[in-house]
């Protein structure tokens, strides 16, 4: 990650780039540290189980749409004889 340009601070907050561990300390409120702690899950996750994962979806998807478009069969009249 890169600094690109300036931006001013809100309500006089100071802006700084830390490493994750000194980031946690930073934080002041449990929520904060749980939000960061999420996020780093997030993008630890290896971008493959994401591929897959989608790749997963989409296939449940199309074989939903395939099976909506075959004809429904009818049940067969009880006594019916199947020829």
């Amino acid at each position: 990650m890169a600094y690109a340009g300036r931006t001013t601070p809100l309500e006089k907050r100071r802006i700084r780039w830390l490493a994750f561990d000194e980031a946690i300390e930073a934080l002041d409120l449990a929520k904060s540290r749980r939000v960061l702690r999420s996020a780093d899950r997030l993008i630890s996750v290896p971008l493959r189980h994401h591929i897959r994962s989608a790749a997963a979806r989409l296939a449940k998807r199309l074989v939903r749409a395939a099976l909506a478009l075959l004809p429904r069969r009818r049940p067969a009249a009880v006594g019916a004889r199947r020829a």
